[in-house]
């Protein structure tokens, strides 16, 4: 992005702000749209600079390079503007102490994530055999231990983890650019426990991790408790559906459908959504469930974790 890009329309300056900023993005956009009703108001050069102005914002925001996985659910995609944006940062939190519905619900989306890959040739060799990294909490803050068998129930290959142990949340958080740099891999997981941070830091840490997703085309997620949602892609709150939040030891024999109330609090290009989910790891598929009734064998908890 050019240190000094100002575009000059009708003796006012335009001069590069914080192009992250969407507000201020929908305003540029609206503000040179207004200037050239009637096509009268704007000639010559100035036009130029207008249809500049538009390649320039498209290009940095974009959005129409950002490839998107659908979840298959009418009302979700449209809230994501499409589906999940691929090669970008998500943020999934809720109560990690308590329940595993956070991890369970991020497994999900890895699984359904690596079938999308693997039948796109966007996903290359990445979707093929590219690996998953994770970077699990630290036992004081997690509820558990990633198990394999787990893993295969709730329908991710275990073949395809990599997990790395780094006890510390902040030594996570300073590797994360440069794993997500390294090339063909799947996806990046990182648990970040209850670190506490003020908005600013995480703010830096998300436009960071932006850049360098982008620059390696791996998809992150980022699970913990909440914190300020402001320079991630996409911001969801997970717990457990109501009448299951006890988690079930029996569910590594039989894992049918789990059952997530799921709040999108935040998306680029779209809008907050909250919803009812239910996972089939058989089908690797999500489907609406709007009533809340699950299937026998049923577990809203984390799916693929040795309690």
């Amino acid at each position: 992005m050019a240190a000094n890009c100002v575009v000059t329309i009708q003796d006012q300056n335009w001069p590069d702000k914080n192009w992250q900023d969407d507000a201020w993005k929908a305003a540029a956009e609206k503000r040179v749209a207004g200037q050239c009703v009637g096509g009268n108001s704007l000639t010559g050069g100035k036009r130029l600079a207008v249809a500049q102005m538009r390649r320039q914002l498209a290009q940095l925001d974009r959005l129409h390079h950002r490839v998107r996985m659908p979840f298959g659910i009418d009302s979700l995609d449209q809230a994501l503007a499409g589906g999940l944006a691929l090669g970008r940062v998500h943020l999934l939190t809720g109560n990690m102490l308590c329940h595993g519905a956070v991890s369970g619900f991020a497994i999900a989306v890895l699984a359904m994530l690596l079938r999308h890959m693997s039948l796109s040739c966007a996903g290359g060799r990445a979707g093929q055999d590219g690996v998953v990294v994770w970077c699990p909490a630290s036992r004081q803050g997690a509820t558990g231990m990633l198990y394999g068998h787990g893993l295969a129930a709730a329908g991710l290959d275990p073949s395809r983890l990599l997990i790395v142990d780094a006890p510390a949340p902040a030594h996570r958080l300073a590797a994360l650019d440069d794993i997500l740099r390294t090339g063909n891999l799947a996806a990046v997981v990182v648990e970040y426990d209850g670190l506490q941070k003020s908005a600013d830091y995480w703010m830096r840490l998300a436009r960071r991790a932006q850049l360098a997703a982008e620059a390696g085309n791996v998809t992150a997620l980022l699970l913990g408790a909440p914190i300020p949602t402001a320079g991630f892609e996409s911001a969801w709150h997970i717990r457990p559906a109501p009448k299951h939040k006890k988690p079930d030891h029996k569910m590594l024999q039989q894992t049918d459908c789990a059952v997530w109330d799921v709040r999108l609090e935040r998306a680029r290009g779209g809008r907050p959504h909250a919803c009812r989910l239910g996972w089939h790891p058989q089908d690797k598929l999500f489907v609406a469930r709007p009533d809340g009734v699950r299937q026998p064998g049923a577990s809203a908890g984390r799916l693929a974790v040795l309690l």
